[in-house]
């Protein structure tokens, strides 16, 4: 919730929400999930390709029991240590949070996106069938079948990292000759991937975020140890392109999430610069022409996930507060960003309403405390909101003055 507490300030309550660190794990969600969901449904109708039966994949459980630890180098990451979790992408089908699952198909359906295919009986299927659709989320529109080929090689490419990461993660000999591998390369350190488990968020990215760092010695390593990997779990050269799109996907994700994590507590304001930015970034690749339709697809999903909460804030005048007082916004930034004027009158009357009812004092602020805001103001790195307020300033300079009055 966005209220401050106090009961006189009853006023700057909102309902209860997901907090932005959830909400940013649900639009990670809904951009991987189908990835992964679309290869079990490969699966369940006898696909025989890369991401069919799965013959040689152990359970996580088996792994441990049959991993040699005690001899363990300790250079594998400490988040990594988590052996009660379970892969994301090897165990889709025991990824099933129902409340997330929900709410994204409810982003999703208002916005007439696919998500992914659920599992339902015939019974629920009569069901379905007799009953509105747009009454239920979960028959929001199904995904093409180009999305579903699309996503399902995705999905494969991501299987196969996770597979590869967990393969070293429970095995020294083998990890200990990737690591020499990584040395050969000269590729930076740490030379360990990165599980992704259920038990930590944005893990598919960092997983992803790190294979690609170690790529080289990745397809060396399997190159030359094809024996050990099984073809359909063998990553190729050509799959780099692909990891690379994923990293771009979610990477304002991943820091956004950093951001929030930190010990400096961020703003309102700051909350509402970060929708404003995801939508930005979401938007340029749905946009583009020249990315897949599977990544267009994926950056949909997002953002209207992003979208969905982006427009609860207007449930609390908090955030209404928090633009106008936030040092980088105020109305300049809401005439920049293309804000609904209505918009914008209603939150300069809140700011004043709330000033005169609460704060409003004859005694003067220290000029002290306004250098000392100054210049923590200046100490901090160039934001998102910074830049755009930066780039229509560049824009209004640019533009010629107009000629004086009577003259052609």
């Amino acid at each position: 919730s966005a209220g401050v507490g106090a009961p006189e300030y009853g006023a700057l309550r909102g309902p209860p929400r997901p907090s932005l660190a959830h909400v940013l794990n649900l639009i990670s969600e809904a951009v991987i999930k189908p990835f992964n969901k679309a290869v079990a449904s490969s699966k369940k109708v006898g696909d025989s390709g890369e991401g069919g039966a799965d013959a040689e994949l152990d359970s996580d459980e088996e792994l441990v029991s049959q991993s040699d630890d005690e001899a363990d180098d300790g250079s594998s990451d400490v988040a990594d240590h988590e052996d009660d979790a379970f892969s994301q992408s090897l165990h889709p089908s025991q990824d099933q949070d129902t409340e997330d699952d929900r709410l994204i198909r409810q982003a999703l359906a208002s916005r007439h996106i696919a998500y992914f295919p659920t599992a339902e009986s015939s019974t629920e299927k009569r069901k379905a069938a007799s009953k509105n659709q747009s009454d239920d989320p979960r028959s929001a529109l199904k995904p093409t079948a180009e999305a579903q080929a699309g996503s399902c090689e995705v999905g494969v490419q991501i299987r196969q990292l996770a597979w590869f990461a967990r393969k070293l993660r429970y095995n020294v000999r083998l990890r200990i000759s990737f690591q020499q591998t990584c040395s050969n390369f000269e590729l930076p350190r740490p030379h360990t991937l990165i599980r992704d488990v259920a038990t930590r968020w944005n893990s598919t990215f960092q997983m992803i975020n790190r294979a690609l760092v170690l790529w080289d010695a990745i397809v060396s390593w399997q190159e030359h140890n094809h024996k050990i990997v099984p073809a359909k779990f063998r990553i190729r050269r050509t799959h780099k392109s692909g990891v690379e799109q994923i990293v771009s996907l979610l990477k304002p994700l991943d820091d956004a999430t950093f951001k929030f994590s930190a010990k400096k507590t961020p703003t309102i304001g700051d909350v509402l610069g970060t929708y404003e930015e995801l939508d930005a970034h979401f938007r340029a690749v749905e946009e583009n022409d020249d990315v897949g339709e599977v990544w267009r697809e994926a950056a949909r999903r997002a953002s209207a996930v992003a979208a969905e909460y982006y427009g609860l804030t207007d449930d609390s005048i908090v955030y209404y507060l928090a633009v106008m007082l936030h040092p980088q916004m105020k109305r300049r930034f809401m005439e920049v960003m293309g804000w609904e004027a209505s918009w914008m009158d209603r939150a300069e009357q809140t700011l004043r309403e709330t000033f005169d009812s609460h704060y409003r004092s004859d005694e003067p602020e220290s000029q002290n405390q306004s250098q000392e805001r100054s210049q923590e103001q200046t100490s901090k790195p160039i934001t998102f909101l910074e830049k755009q307020l930066r780039h229509a300033a560049e824009k209004e300079a640019a533009q010629p003055f107009p000629p004086p009055p009577g003259r052609c």
